[in-house]
């Protein structure tokens, strides 16, 4: 079916899915939160899929050449491209050359 699709229509299927799995992300968090309280959902196993997760966007967006370097615009780039940057409200600020500040200014969730 993928190779049937123009380019653009591939584009706004998979638009539309990255929409639908971000919304299904947000609110599996939310499930879990209210089933085991925010002190269980912030315990080890999932600050480890949290960074297995943000580790894995990294290398994507690496290996597909979309950010190259590990300086620190380079990653504020990543950041912009990452699920955080694409659908909530950040703020990116470049404290240094090794240190950046991500806030959310309003959490879809």
């Amino acid at each position: 079916m993928f190779l049937s699709l123009s380019k653009d229509e591939l584009f706004e299927v998979m638009k539309n899915l990255a929409y639908t799995f971000n919304w299904g992300w947000l609110r599996s968090e939310r499930l879990a939160i209210e089933k085991y309280g925010l002190d269980a959902f912030m315990g080890e196993e999932f600050l480890k899929l949290f960074r297995g997760f943000g580790s894995r966007q990294a290398k994507k967006l690496v290996e597909l050449s979309i950010v190259t370097g590990n300086d620190v615009d380079s990653i504020i780039r990543g950041l912009q491209l990452s699920h955080w940057g694409l659908f909530e409200d950040i703020k990116l600020e470049k404290l240094s050359q090794k240190v950046i500040r991500m806030r959310t200014i309003n959490c879809s969730l």
